[in-house]
């Protein structure tokens, strides 16, 4: 299969590279939409997570369901999902106490885990969700970085008439405030400097 392939620093090439096989916890997923995240940018330029490489880049997709492993429970082949790249092992003592993001054993897509800028990848099930056949698989693999924002409002716990500054007009601040819409609030201030994204 064709994949997107971080090889060194500032060193990005489009290879040929095997379909992954799954484990019986596991999808095997053909790839629908997989988008890029500052994140990633930030790894080809940096590589900051010390991220050993080659690796196969991106943690934001979703697609189609094609195989299935033996022990996954409600998918099927041609179940169309959208996908989580944190994968917490579920046994440290992070994960017992009920803060799987901070697990101690995290895999991740692009990081320790092959990313999702492939033809397929491969997902748990247990970080995989369906989603509608009307779906767009572009609006799907925008899933994660949406929910991020919904916990960022969460966290502020908004009431209705409340009002809400939001500094800085990056991707997530633009998601916030389109978001912030439908909390019934008194004023959503987004201050940025750029004019295409204010």
């Amino acid at each position: 299969m064709k994949a997107v392939v971080l090889r060194s620093i500032g060193n990005v090439e489009l290879m040929d590279v095997p379909v992954p096989t799954i484990r019986s916890d596991q999808l095997l997923i053909k790839t629908g939409a997989a988008t890029i995240c500052t994140s990633d940018l930030n790894d080809i330029r940096e590589n900051p997570f010390g991220i050993e490489l080659p690796v196969v880049i991106g943690h934001e997709g979703a697609g189609t369901v094609v195989e299935v492993g033996t022990q996954v429970k409600g998918f099927q082949v041609g179940d169309r999902v959208t996908t989580h790249p944190v994968h917490p092992c579920g046994s440290c003592e992070a994960c017992r106490a009920g803060m799987g993001h901070l697990c101690l054993q995290m895999e991740h897509f692009g990081i320790n885990l092959p990313g999702t800028m492939a033809e397929y990848y491969v997902v748990r099930q247990d970080r995989a969700r369906c989603i509608p056949q009307t779906m767009d698989f572009a609006l799907a693999s925008l899933a994660e970085p949406v929910s991020v924002c919904l916990e960022a409002l969460a966290q502020a716990r908004l009431k209705a008439g409340d009002n809400l500054l939001l500094i800085g007009d990056g991707p997530f601040g633009v998601l916030i405030a389109r978001l912030a819409v439908a909390f019934d609030l008194g004023r959503v201030v987004l201050l940025g400097r750029h004019d295409f994204r204010m």
